[in-house]
């Protein structure tokens, strides 16, 4: 068995189809093509299918079918980067069921911008950054391989920018936008091709957080110069040698208009919302306007799955709106005893320190103590 393994090829219409035992250019198959090597060669293959994409929903409906067993490997991952995990056909279609959602609101009569923005939203609504990565623990290797698969990422909520930029992909591939995934070193992020209008950038990861919150996109279509501002890393890309267009902020306001993202927060951003609270605090001491920003702030309206992560950001972008204060305060997550993922809120002024720890969101811990 295990020499049929090695030395098992076989091809259709010329075709290599199935390589050293593993099953792969299977969008090259009919579907009777497809079941008919499912049935002669199952027994032969490894457990682990590619394809040059992802396939589509009834090649996986027949390998559901016809061999339940075999977990499917997808090649969008990054040269020598972190293998993406094989899943079986139930958890594909779980994911899918996540993307689904999302690829049903889209309006057919829209123009490639709003369906653009639209899926960007909508995937930063479903999706949250996964800091439990930044643990080195056997559990955050095991999140590590969950959110580089976008259907099990989709499906626990653990996003990495491999994820991000993939199931973005996806989502555009899915609704016939052109799209390509741009990879840096440290970092994967989107190329955008409205049809006719040149290439834009975009990065779903780190507007995640904003879009689930109402504050304005800080990644989607701007220029080149402000997106390395914003901390990419272009000139480590073929990016770097596009003519990179951009949208206005006025244009892309009156795309969340169109496709009445902005309706669910009162027809406005929230960023203004944001900077007046923080330069308008309630109290004498620092620790007075501290406790009065998180009693107002927890108010915000989120829209989506939002987690601590998302939480944890926009805390940090609420402290940037007042440079002083940010100086004073540090925002950061951690574990606690019972093993419980929290948000840290410590503030030190004139030399004492105080802790307010926030847990599923801002369900604010009374319990506020002084180190």
């Amino acid at each position: 068995m295990e020499l049929a393994r090695e030395l098992l090829n076989y091809r259709k219409n010329g075709k290599a189809i199935i390589v050293n035992s593993v099953l792969e250019n299977i969008d090259v198959l009919t579907e009777e093509e497809l079941k008919d090597v499912l049935v002669r060669f199952k027994d032969l293959l490894h457990p682990v299918m590619t394809s040059v994409y992802i396939p589509s929903a009834s090649m996986m409906r027949i390998i559901q079918e016809y061999a339940p067993n075999m977990k499917v490997q997808f090649k969008t991952g990054k040269s020598g980067g972190t293998p993406i995990l094989p899943i079986t056909c139930d958890e594909f279609f779980v994911g899918e069921m996540y993307f689904n959602s999302i690829l049903e609101g889209l309006n057919p009569e829209w123009s490639d911008f709003q369906k653009y923005k639209y899926l960007y939203n909508s995937l930063g609504m479903m999706l949250s950054y996964d800091f439990d990565l930044q643990l080195d623990t056997e559990f955050s290797q095991v999140h590590d391989s969950y959110a580089r698969n976008i259907f099990t990422s989709i499906t626990r909520n653990w996003g990495v920018c491999t994820s991000f930029a993939a199931s973005y992909d996806y989502l555009c591939y899915r609704a016939g936008l052109e799209s390509e995934i741009v990879m840096e070193e440290e970092h994967d992020y989107i190329v955008i091709s409205p049809d006719g209008l040149g290439d834009y950038l975009v990065d779903p990861t780190w507007d995640a957080a904003f879009v689930k919150f109402g504050i304005r996109t800080k990644n989607f279509a701007i220029s080149k110069e402000q997106f390395i501002k914003n901390g990419h890393h272009l000139e480590e890309t073929e990016a770097a040698d596009y003519q990179i267009e951009e949208l206005s902020e006025e244009e892309i306001e009156a795309l969340d208009k169109s496709i009445g993202y902005l309706e669910k927060f009162g027809g406005i951003y929230k960023d203004n919302y944001v900077k007046e609270l923080m330069n308008n605090l309630e109290g004498e001491s620092l620790f007075e306007k501290i406790s009065s920003f998180l009693e107002k702030i927890e108010t915000m309206l989120a829209v989506g799955r939002a987690t601590l992560s998302d939480y944890e950001k926009l805390l940090n972008y609420a402290l940037s709106q007042n440079p002083i204060l940010k100086k004073q305060v540090q925002v950061y997550d951690t574990t606690l005893r019972n093993q419980d993922r929290v948000l840290v809120v410590k503030v030190t002024e004139n030399e004492k320190v105080k802790e307010y720890i926030l847990k599923k969101g801002f369900d604010l811990n009374q319990s506020k103590y002084q180190i």
